[in-house]
């Protein structure tokens, strides 16, 4: 889902492999978020199917939201992928950005950190502490995200494709 690692100043690795730093946001939380209506989002949260689908969501998983709000901080560029990825008939591979405009338009108002996980309770305590302790706390990271969203979601309208044809 979220193809990140860890950014802070004494972190492991320095971030996403393809095309420097990209974080992937990939088909499988296109069949939960781009049909979903600003009016239900709350409710598709509050769900099964969005507590189900929260894990695949990279803006409801705490390790994404603080790789990106650190990414952010440091002036590290970020390139945001959606779709699906597909093989052409040349073997080269691409992403297929059907549906990622109303995706990424629902998922720039579904940023929460506090709501948000990691795979353990350690990590989870650990990630949240290192966003409190950031330059304006949980809003601002949270407010960070949602603008590293929106500008996804900006470069999919405008048709601002550099990056996204191939790996």
């Amino acid at each position: 889902m979220c193809c990140c690692s860890d950014v802070r100043p004494y972190g492991v690795g320095f971030f996403w492999k393809v095309l420097g730093q990209v974080i992937n946001i990939l088909g499988p939380v296109l069949q939960y978020i781009e049909s979903i209506q600003t009016a239900t989002r709350s409710q598709f949260l509050a769900s099964d199917e969005g507590e189900q689908a929260k894990p695949a969501i990279s803006t409801y998983r705490l390790y994404c939201i603080a790789e990106i709000a650190a990414a952010v901080n440091y002036e590290i560029p970020i390139v945001v992928k959606s779709g699906e990825v597909e093989k052409n008939i040349d073997g080269n591979f691409r992403y297929n950005q059907e549906g990622s405009e109303t995706m990424l338009g629902n998922l720039q108002y579904m940023v929460d950190a506090e709501s948000s996980t990691c795979t353990s309770p350690e990590d989870t305590v650990r990630e949240m502490n290192i966003i409190q302790e950031m330059v304006g706390g949980v809003k601002h990271v949270n407010n960070v995200v949602a603008g590293v969203v929106a500008g996804a979601l900006q470069s999919i309208k405008w048709n601002i494709n550099e990056g996204n044809d191939f790996f």
